[in-house]
């Protein structure tokens, strides 16, 4: 299914930012251009199951249409539960039942201080009325903010016991296993020369953790970043031949590997423990690109 089908059969509208400004300005871009009076934020990497919808209208509706309205949000690894709404205790922002096996509490609809919007349910303009997500806030706590602003109102955050979702956790788990699956030997020198060609917002986060797990240091930090949007990007022209002529390993990041297979020149002039890795766990030589040319 793609999202020419989508728009043609379902009158799904498909919106672009004109640039990339995060997390909460995204969700209020999309409400500016809703034309419904229901809101349904869903994360990208949410797995609904069953009647969760029906189950969320539902509670939305003893609410009185007024207030968040969260699904219960299970991980899919473990299949606990990856919260049961939230609170604020003291300067922690606490997930009750955080990691936790469904209880009793869990089979039960319950008001709570504040809710995520990883699958959750609102009134439009009350989003509009409250000023939608604080764009300060950025890809954090944004939705917690303004689940706090809608129980200040004096209106409720319930969540939604028979609205089963799943949500993909421990990415960086997934990440660290992924990497080592490729069973390379650790680089013989401690100290690299990374370059970045990702947009990511996390770029330095994936950076940190690749570098942590291979125990690297990093001596030279170039973040060229993929503005354009280009499908190959070729290294001579966008790093220093200086650069290539180290005898210092270079690690390469990307948002796709692919975007740099195709730099047989530069890595025939390259130090063989050159590595090649992305956001979504690809590894791999330098050198191993060059038999994808041959």
């Amino acid at each position: 299914m793609n999202i020419n089908f989508l728009e043609d059969e379902y009158s799904v509208q498909v919106l672009n930012m004109p640039e990339n400004k995060g997390y909460a300005a995204a969700c209020n871009y999309a409400v500016d251009h809703a034309r419904y009076d229901t809101l349904l934020f869903m994360d990208c990497d949410i797995y609904p199951t069953g009647n969760w919808l029906q189950n969320m209208k539902k509670t939305y509706a003893d609410i009185g249409e007024k207030g968040c309205v969260s699904a219960t949000i299970y991980e899919t690894d473990s299949g606990n539960l990856f919260g049961y709404g939230m609170g604020i205790y003291e300067i922690d922002i606490l997930l009750f039942l955080r990691h936790g096996k469904p209880s009793a509490f869990s089979q039960k609809d319950h008001d709570v201080p504040l809710v995520s919007s990883g699958c959750m349910m609102m009134n439009h303009n009350l989003y509009q009325e409250l000023g939608g997500q604080d764009e300060m806030c950025m890809n954090i706590h944004c939705d917690v903010d303004l689940a706090f602003r809608v129980r200040k109102a004096g209106y409720t955050n319930r969540m939604c016991a028979n609205a089963k979702v799943f949500q993909l956790c421990n990415a960086e788990n997934y990440l660290k296993e992924l990497w080592m699956e490729a069973n390379y030997k650790k680089i013989s020198q401690k100290s690299v020369i990374v370059v970045s060609f990702s947009n990511s917002l996390y770029r330095d986060k994936y950076i940190k953790l690749f570098t942590q797990l291979f125990d690297i240091s990093i001596l030279q930090f170039l973040d060229i970043k993929n503005v354009t949007g280009a499908t190959h990007i070729i290294l001579q022209e966008n790093v220093t031949w200086d650069i290539c002529r180290l005898n210092i390993p270079i690690v390469y990041f990307a948002d796709d590997y692919r975007l740099l297979l195709d730099n047989y020149y530069w890595f025939t002039n390259r130090n063989e423990e050159d590595i090649i890795f992305d956001k979504n766990g690809n590894l791999m030589y330098g050198s191993d690109s060059l038999e994808t040319n041959s």
